[in-house]
């Protein structure tokens, strides 16, 4: 059972290996997610068009 919890390295020399491990760990969890999960892509693709679509906001 993998955890989605990221795993901090107590050791500085360490840390370089250890973030990319977990960058890679992290990416895979979310293309699992994203190729089980249909709806969350359609989700996330509809959230990231509203954003770049999105008026700036008028304060006046």
């Amino acid at each position: 059972m993998s955890s989605s919890i990221p795993n901090y390295p107590q050791n500085s020399q360490m840390m370089s290996i250890q973030f990319v491990e977990e960058c890679r760990h992290q990416s895979t969890l979310v293309n699992i997610t994203e190729n089980e999960d249909k709806e969350l892509t359609g989700f996330l693709d509809s959230a990231y068009l509203d954003l770049i679509y999105l008026e700036p906001l008028k304060l006046t």
